[in-house]
């Protein structure tokens, strides 16, 4: 399976498993999962050491344009840069120690988003940081009122998901989510809004899908096995057990997810 993994400059793509010309269907599988995760992207192709066949290459750019995707370069070994000079590309380097690793995420993670390989990071770690420097609020954006003529902005949607999320289960809101009940391992929620779960959080949450790195993701017990803000991922530890689980408030500060308790406003 081809790996599509989100960056801060945009997408890169890991080709590694098989000749281009058989990742092909499944690229296009992929992207039109999740058409508006990708939309308007640019691209790098990571091919290790053999450079891919030129119609086939083409086939692939044919298909990103269907999503206004752009390549921006190529990474690889020697073969790559006589290819990217052939192709008008940007010859980006040798590919780094490691990348042609497949990283597996479950077929449901798969089909939601990207799979940012090689960001694991600790929430354990997240916690002590977020409990030793205080969380600034954030000044809320201000409205812009609608000029003559103009339709006023309508807010995004929540989603409101009454009951438990089992194993295999998602849902994906181009808006906010709010789930009255627990997310069990296994179960996605993937929303371009925030993320808040009355109840035990143990699957994979997404807020602020489209790049939204101001979005935030609450739970009363907050134990997901993967959470993404944003371009921003983490990762619990593996065995992980809280025994005293507490109300908490994920966000991104300098670049980085980090948890804190959550306090009501008073």
């Amino acid at each position: 399976m081809p790996i599509v993994r989100g960056t801060r400059n945009g997408l890169e793509f890991d080709l590694f498993a098989a000749p281009l010309a058989e990742l092909l269907p499944e690229i296009r599988e992929k992207l039109a999962a999740s058409p508006e995760f990708y939309h308007g992207a640019s691209a790098v192709f990571s091919f290790g050491d053999a450079a891919p066949g030129d119609g086939a290459f083409d086939q692939l750019l044919t298909l990103l344009a269907e999503y206004r995707i752009q390549g921006a370069g190529v990474r690889g070994g020697p073969a790559i840069a006589e290819f990217a000079a052939r192709a008008s590309l940007a010859y980006l380097g040798p590919v780094a120690k490691g990348g042609g690793k497949v990283h597996h995420l479950s077929h449901g993670a798969r089909s939601v988003d990207a799979d940012f390989a090689g960001a694991r990071a600790d929430l354990a770690r997240r916690r002590l940081r977020a409990v030793r420097e205080p969380v600034t609020e954030a000044a809320p954006s201000p409205v812009r009122p609608a000029k003559d003529g103009e339709p006023a902005s309508e807010a995004a949607p929540t989603r409101l998901q009454r009951g438990t999320l089992r194993g295999g289960q998602a849902i994906r809101q181009r808006g906010s989510i709010v789930v009255l009940g627990d997310v069990n391992p296994g179960a996605e929620l993937v929303a371009t809004g925030d993320i808040v779960v009355v109840g035990s959080l143990r699957g994979i949450a997404h807020a602020g899908a489209q790049g939204d790195a101001s979005a935030c993701v609450f739970a009363l017990d907050l134990s997901p096995t993967q959470l993404r803000i944003g371009p921003h991922i983490a990762a619990a530890p593996e065995g992980e057990r809280r025994r005293n689980p507490a109300p908490e408030l994920a966000r991104v500060e300098d670049g980085r997810i980090v948890i804190a308790p959550y306090t009501p406003p008073r």
